[in-house]
């Protein structure tokens, strides 16, 4: 439930984003869910808190990739709020620390954010992935460039040989006619 964004121009509708926090995480912060899960038809701003309640649960169950982990925490999370960050104050500034993924449904205040910094890992390599990708494109348009111009040039050439065969046929013709006229001409002396 995330996504990237590219405005126009770089040009943000806005000042400034959450800043996203690069410190560890341990058990007992406190932490905050912010968001507007659905609660009926209307969903409505809900501002939970909670603490850290293990901060290095074992990713293997919840991802599909080795060598990850997730925060569970307390803060309230409702259906809806997966997509939504999960925050801690520092301060008196919010930082991004996680991404509000899963809630456990068997058991009271638990739930589950997966850690920023992953995001920040996926936000990087789509970066990546599209500068590779624009530089692909770049190459290939190039690619097509260098080919239309090479079949330009061999238009060229062919149009050229057309003319020198022509130019040659007609130089072949008058040849021919001078050396019958030289031919005819001898047979008259001989004669």
């Amino acid at each position: 439930d995330i996504s990237i964004l590219k405005f126009q121009g770089n040009k943000r509708p806005f000042k400034q984003g959450l800043p996203f926090y690069n410190k560890e995480v341990f058990d007992g912060r406190e932490v905050f869910t912010a968001g507007y899960p659905a609660l009926g038809e209307n969903p409505i701003w809900q501002f939970g808190t909670g603490n850290v309640t293990n901060s290095y649960v074992d990713g293997k169950d919840f991802l599909d990739t080795e060598n990850t982990f997730v925060y569970q925490h307390s803060a309230q999370v409702d259906s809806g709020n997966s997509g939504g960050p999960l925050l801690i104050k520092e301060n008196n500034q919010f930082y991004v620390i996680g991404i509000n993924t899963w809630k456990a449904i068997n058991r009271e205040s638990t739930n589950y954010s997966v850690p920023i910094k992953y995001a920040v890992e996926l936000i990087n390599s789509k970066k990546q992935n599209s500068k590779t990708k624009n530089s692909k494109e770049q190459q290939i348009e190039k690619i097509k460039k260098m080919i239309n111009e090479y079949e330009e040039e061999l238009t060229c050439i062919e149009e050229s040989k057309q003319r020198n065969k022509k130019k040659f046929e007609g130089i072949e013709s008058l040849t021919k006619k001078k050396a019958n006229k030289k031919k005819q001409k001898l047979m008259k002396e001989r004669n």
